[in-house]
């Protein structure tokens, strides 16, 4: 195991394997970590995906009904609902979830959910925290961008509410919280460690608690690194979106 070799030498040995791809095989059950780490990344990438699916539908939702209503009293009650919400950790409602939802109404399983169910639950317990973060921000950011100097040229030549709000303010103020969005479904990435415990499903945070609790170093140190350059490519991908929809759209209402 070259475990007698000094942690410098350990660390240089491991990583002169890790950039080819060869992270060594379990100390437990002496399986490939490499093949392990990819069957548990398809459990989790699905359930981060379809979460942030579903965060970016209600985003937009929420976050455009706040502006509507941010002068009424169902704004303050939408906002007061989202601050409450966000206090609200995503292991809580999968516990409440498989205690309420499953157990005493009896709607579907705690285990052998087939096809999406068997990640739409730990999906959508992500789904609330996110989505009441980040609706009120998009308000926010509408509001300031109806209050521009161009949107007004545009109310001057006669374009409506309703399309200088979803031609121009909305894809100007998503743009602005795209890369924080993309970061926190980098946080739901490593969130999923406890989301995955509670449901069974053996993804990264299945298995990296399993390395952790079974004292399988090439399972531990392999999840870190796969979550590390998760968290990057998340990050770049932001970057990366937000220079597509700042090229392909003309957010300027003044040449409009």
């Amino acid at each position: 195991m070259g475990l007698n070799e000094s942690l410098h030498v350990q660390y240089i040995n491991w990583l002169s394997k890790a950039v080819t791809g060869d992270f060594g095989r379990s100390f437990v059950n002496n399986k490939d970590v490499l093949q392990t780490e990819m069957s548990a990344f398809a459990f989790t990438i699905k359930i981060i995906l379809l979460a942030g699916i579903f965060e970016a539908v209600l985003i937009i939702l929420v976050g455009s009904l706040c502006y509507v209503c941010r002068n009424r009293i169902s704004g303050h009650i939408i906002s007061a609902l989202c601050f409450a919400m966000i206090s609200i950790p995503p292991f809580f409602l999968a516990s409440e979830y498989l205690d309420i939802i499953v157990v005493k109404m009896g709607i579907g399983s705690v285990v052998g959910n087939a096809g999406i169910m068997r990640y739409l639950p730990a999906a959508l317990c992500f789904v609330p925290g996110t989505a009441a973060f980040f609706a009120p921000l998009l308000a926010t950011n509408i509001t300031y961008q109806m209050s521009l100097d161009s949107a007004d040229y545009a109310r001057y030549r006669g374009l409506s509410e309703k399309r200088i709000l979803f031609r121009y303010a909305m894809p100007a103020a998503l743009i602005s919280i795209i890369p924080s969005f993309f970061q926190m479904l980098a946080l739901n990435l490593a969130g999923a460690i406890v989301i995955e415990q509670v449901f069974s499903i053996p993804g990264l945070g299945y298995l990296i608690m399993s390395g952790v609790t079974d004292r399988d170093p090439p399972v531990i140190h392999a999840t870190i690194l796969l979550l590390a350059i998760c968290l990057s490519l998340f990050n770049i991908s932001a970057d990366v979106i937000r220079r597509i929809i700042s090229h392909n759209t003309d957010l300027s209402m003044v040449h409009t």
